[in-house]
C-alpha cells in the first residue's frame, strides 16, 4: 500500500481528513484518496477521486498516467482507448516514465495511433532513463537518511557519554545541584528528541524502501516486457529481410519479362515496318492504276486485319484504335493510352483508377477484362464519382477526353493523315449496355474531330 502502517482507527480519521480537504480542492488529498481506494480494490472509487485530482491546478502528473491505466484496462471506467492516449500524454508530458512506456506500447501496436516503430522505440529510451535517474535520485535520498540516522546514534552516544562524566564529578564532588538536575533533564528531553528523530528517519526509509522495491518491481516487469518487445521487433526485423529478398527475386523477374516484351515489341515494329512498306507500295500502285484500286483495298484490309490480330490495333486503314498509345490528361489524370482510360472506368476506387490510367493499354485491358461486374447495374466510376453508362455526364466526359486527345499532336497528325477513309470500331458487341464504348460513341467522335482540319 501507498500510505503509512498504523492502526484501523487512526488510518479512518486520516481518510476522513483526506476527504475533507478534496472537498476542499486539495488536489494532493484527492491523489491520496484515489491510491487508497485502489489499494483496497475499489476502482470505481479510486476513478472518481483520480478524476477530482486532475481538475485541481497543482495536480500531480501522475494522476494522468493512473487515469490513462483505468481507461486502458476499464478500472472505475469503460475501455476508452483513446482517452487512455490523451492521458498518457499528459502524463509523459511531465516525464512520467510509466507514462513513456505506455505510449510506447500504442505506437508499437497501432493502438488509436498509426502504427509506428521509431516513434516506439524513441518513447521507451526516453522511459528508461528517467527510470534509471529516478532509481539513482532514490539512492540518494535513501544514502541521505541513512546518514542523517547515523548522526543521531552518535549524538545519543555523545550526549549520554556527557550525562554519565558529568554525573560521576558531581557524585565525587558532593555538588549535586538543582542546576546540573535541570542540566541532566534537558540532555533527556534532547535524547528523546534525537531518538524520535532517529524513529521518523527510520519510518521514512521504511517507506523509501517499500517504493524502492515497487519501482524497482515495476520496472522490471517493464523492462521485461521492453526486451519481450525488442525480440518481437528482431523477428519481424528478419522476417522483413527475407520478405524483401522475395520481393528483389520477384523485380529480377519481371524484369526479365519485361527484356522478353522489349524484344517482341521490336519483332512487332519490324512486322508494322514490312507492313507499312506493304502498304505503301500497295497505296502508289492504287494512284498509278485506278483499275487496281479494288484489288488494292481488299489488301489494304489483309493487311489491317493481319495488324488488327497481332498487334491489338483495330483500325481500317489507318483509323486509330484505344490499344495505341496516345498519351493524354483529362480532368487532371494522365492517360497512357484510351484503353487505358475505359478500363479505369470499371474501378470505384479513386487512386486504383488513377493507376490503371497511368499503365500500358494491354494490361490495362487485362486487368479491367475481370471488372465486368458494371454491366448489371450499369453505374461507372470517375474520380471517385459514380456516373450512369446511359446518362447525359457520362457523354460529356467523353467529349472532354476526345477533345484531349485530339491534343496529342501524334494521334491528330495520325487523324488527319487518315483522310476520308471510312472509321469503323471491331468490339465484339455494338450495344451500348454492354460496351463501356460502342462503334457510334466511338467513330462519330473522331469523324467530328477530324472535321476540324
Amino acid at each position: 500500500m501507498r500510505t503509512c502502517s498504523m492502526n484501523k482507527s487512526d488510518f479512518d480519521n486520516q481518510v476522513k481528513q483526506w476527504e475533507n480537504a478534496a472537498r476542499s480542492g486539495d488536489a494532493k488529498a484527492s491523489l491520496l484518496l484515489g491510491n487508497h481506494f485502489h489499494d483496497i480494490g475499489d476502482a470505481d472509487s479510486a476513478f472518481h477521486w483520480y478524476m477530482d485530482a486532475a481538475k485541481q491546478k497543482d495536480v500531480n502528473p501522475m494522476v494522468f498516467f493512473y487515469l490513462g491505466y483505468a481507461y486502458q484496462h476499464g478500472q472505475g471506467t469503460p475501455i476508452d482507448m483513446m482517452e487512455a492516449f490523451v492521458m498518457y500524454r499528459k502524463a509523459a508530458a511531465s516525464d512520467i516514465p510509466q507514462a513513456l512506456y505506455s505510449l510506447a506500447y500504442f505506437y508499437q501496436n497501432g493502438i488509436v495511433v498509426p502504427k509506428n516503430e521509431t516513434t516506439a522505440v524513441a518513447y521507451m529510451k526516453q522511459a528508461t532513463q528517467k527510470m534509471d535517474a529516478l532509481y539513482f535520485m532514490q539512492c540518494d535520498a535513501h544514502a541521505e537518511l541513512e546518514q542523517l540516522r547515523t548522526q543521531a546514534i552518535l549524538q545519543k552516544e555523545a550526549a549520554a557519554s556527557l550525562f554519565h562524566q558529568n554525573e560521576k564529578i558531581l557524585r565525587e564532588n558532593g555538588q549535586l545541584s538543582e542546576q546540573i538536575v535541570h542540566a541532566k533533564q534537558q540532555i533527556s528531553e534532547s535524547i528523546k528528541e534525537k531518538e524520535a528523530a532517529v524513529r521518523q528517519a527510520k519510518t521514512a526509509g521504511q517507506q523509501f524502501q517499500t517504493q524502492k522495491e515497487e519501482l524497482t518491481d515495476r520496472y522490471e516487469k517493464q523492462l521485461s516486457a521492453l526486451r519481450k518487445q525488442t525480440a518481437d521487433l528482431q523477428d519481424r526485423l528478419q522476417e522483413m529481410s527475407s520478405h524483401e529478398t522475395g520481393l528483389w527475386k520477384e523485380i529480377d523477374r519481371r524484369d526479365q519479362d519485361i527484356q522478353l516484351h522489349l524484344k517482341k515489341t521490336r519483332e512487332y515494329e519490324n512486322q508494322i515496318s514490312q507492313a507499312n512498306l506493304q502498304l505503301s507500295q500497295c497505296t502508289h500502285a492504287l494512284e498509278s492504276s485506278r483499275t487496281d484500286v479494288e484489288k488494292l483495298t481488299r489488301a489494304i484490309f489483309k493487311m489491317t486485319y493481319w495488324i488488327d490480330r497481332n498487334l491489338s490495333v483495330e483500325i481500317t486503314g489507318q483509323s486509330p484504335s484505344v490499344f495505341s498509345k496516345f498519351s493524354f490528361t483529362v480532368d487532371g489524370i494522365h492517360c497512357m493510352s484510351m484503353e487505358s482510360f475505359l478500363q479505369s472506368l470499371k474501378f470505384k476506387n479513386a487512386e486504383k483508377q488513377k493507376s490503371v490510367c497511368d499503365m500500358p493499354p494491354a494490361q490495362a485491358r487485362k486487368l479491367g477484362t475481370r471488372k465486368n461486374w458494371w454491366k448489371r447495374t450499369g453505374n461507372l466510376w470517375w474520380k471517385g464519382n459514380k456516373i450512369k453508362r446511359s446518362g447525359s455526364e457520362y457523354q460529356a466526359l467523353l467529349d472532354r477526353v476526345f477533345s484531349e486527345l485530339y491534343q496529342n499532336s501524334e494521334f491528330k497528325n495520325m487523324l488527319m493523315d487518315c483522310g476520308n477513309i471510312e472509321i469503323l470500331h471491331t468490339a465484339d458487341d455494338h450495344h451500348a449496355q454492354e460496351v463501356i464504348l460502342s462503334e457510334d460513341e466511338f467513330v462519330s467522335r473522331l469523324v467530328g474531330l477530324r472535321k476540324l482540319r
